[in-house]
């Protein structure tokens, strides 16, 4: 009888441990003097995962822009459209970046937003 109860709760303890074990977070940047992210190196994996995904920041869709390549980007870069949806009205369920709506991260980490705003303030590198 013990048995029964067992399996279910061993399964469920080792699942439990290994579900999490291919998060990759960025870690905060407390400082940007000693990092200058670009976006083939830093930026492009985040905005591949919460933008640039099918229906959204792509080729085709009705998002403004194709987030796919820096040239695609570039344009909100300079405009300041990036900034204001990443950092000003993030928290906005529809305006905000990325939206609530979205079928990946509905928020970016501490982490990500530091990096992004690291490249925001190093000028949008490139590479």
């Amino acid at each position: 009888m013990q048995l029964k109860f067992l399996f279910p709760i061993v399964a469920i303890l080792i699942i439990s441990n290994l579900s999490c074990t291919n998060d990759k977070l960025v870690e905060p940047i407390t400082n940007c003097n000693n990092i200058t992210p670009t976006y083939d190196a830093d930026v492009k994996a985040i905005i591949d995962l919460s933008c640039a995904y099918s229906g959204c920041h792509v080729s085709g869709s009705s998002a403004p822009g194709n987030y796919s390549t820096y040239g695609g980007i570039s344009r909100t870069l300079t405009n300041g459209l990036f900034e204001d949806r990443i950092f000003n009205i993030k928290d906005d369920p529809v305006l905000g970046m990325p939206p609530d709506n979205s079928p990946g991260p509905k928020d970016l980490s501490s982490g990500e937003l530091e990096l992004l705003r690291c490249w925001m303030e190093n000028g949008y590198a490139e590479n």
